[in-house]
């Protein structure tokens, strides 16, 4: 039996109880996940963004990756888990990024007629939510990282 610090046997603890309170933690997820989707579909289709349907299929892409890794966390499949929530979480921050992009008013083109489109502020709160995802969706990777077992 290997000892370890008491440093290391506390995370450990931490990450344990997490997969352990995992079914609390994938509702708190895809609660944060459904609730950006909606918010941020809702001002670009009120802003008139003539591709608003292009984020709502975005938000559907994160939520299909994000329900395999929680299928996945919740059957113990460990290496999965692990490469599907680092992809939610790099899909995640490229999204993040795309609408920072987007708060800044813009021209665009509405009916073959060029118009500004104002500011929308209100990205920062999916913004936030999809940061508070990643961050679910590390402290996931990193407890199905702690829980393999080394190869023999």
């Amino acid at each position: 039996m290997v000892e370890c610090g008491a440093e290391v046997c506390g995370v450990r603890k931490f990450f344990d109880a997490f997969y352990r309170f995992r079914v609390a933690v994938g509702f708190g997820a895809a609660v944060l996940l459904a609730g950006g989707a909606g918010i941020e579909v809702y001002a670009v289709r009120g802003a008139r963004v003539p591709d608003w349907y292009m984020h709502l299929a975005m938000w559907g892409l994160l939520g299909i990756y994000l329900y395999f890794a929680l299928k996945s966390w919740f059957l113990s499949r460990k290496v999965r888990t692990v490469m599907l929530m680092t992809l939610t979480e790099v899909l995640s921050i490229f999204w993040m990024v795309i609408l920072a992009g987007k708060i800044s008013p813009e021209t665009i083109l509405v009916a073959n007629r060029v118009a500004e489109r104002e500011a929308l502020p209100i990205l920062y709160l999916p913004m936030g939510m999809l940061g508070l995802l990643v961050l679910v969706c590390m402290a996931g990777t990193v407890s199905a990282l702690v829980s393999l077992r080394p190869l023999r």
